[in-house]
């Protein structure tokens, strides 16, 4: 009976410790759990040339949550057509839940040069701490200059 009970109770002390590390080891990815909010993000941009000429054609548009511990979720991307001032709104309002410190939201536009490789992007990243004070919503209409002008 004592040769079974021994290989029993170190199986149970070695699963002990393995779920506590797991845990601990989520625990370091993440601070501690914060109340759950859920925010929208509306968001534009407003592109011109570096000679102030506004920017009408293509545009991409990507935005993703990330939460404290590295799964990513609501990647949502998108592209359309700047209008003839440069301005370019993605039509859908995406909403994300936060629930930890380390949550965040990222999101970039992109242009491309037409005919080239180059790219210029708009970035920004949303933590709890960002959007926890703002109940309606996030809403901005960024600004882009391209290093470029209209002629080039």
């Amino acid at each position: 009976m004592k040769k079974l009970l021994f290989p029993l109770l170190l199986i149970g002390v070695v699963l002990l410790f393995t779920r506590t590390s797991c845990n601990d080891k989520d625990y370091d990815l993440c601070d501690a759990p914060q109340p759950l909010i859920e925010r929208s993000f509306t968001l534009s941009i407003n592109v011109k040339y570096k000679d102030h000429v506004p920017y009408v054609g293509n545009i991409r548009f990507m935005i993703n949550k990330m939460y404290c511990y590295g799964n990513q979720s609501g990647l949502y991307s998108t592209q359309g057509i700047t209008d003839l001032t440069g301005f370019w709104r993605p039509g859908s309002v995406y909403t994300y839940k936060f629930k930890d410190l380390k949550d965040f939201v990222e999101m970039v536009f992109t242009v491309q040069k037409e005919g080239t490789q180059l790219l210029e992007t708009k970035e920004d990243t949303f933590y709890y701490s960002d959007v926890e004070g703002k109940p309606g919503g996030i809403e901005i209409t960024y600004q882009m200059i391209l290093p470029w002008t209209s002629e080039e």
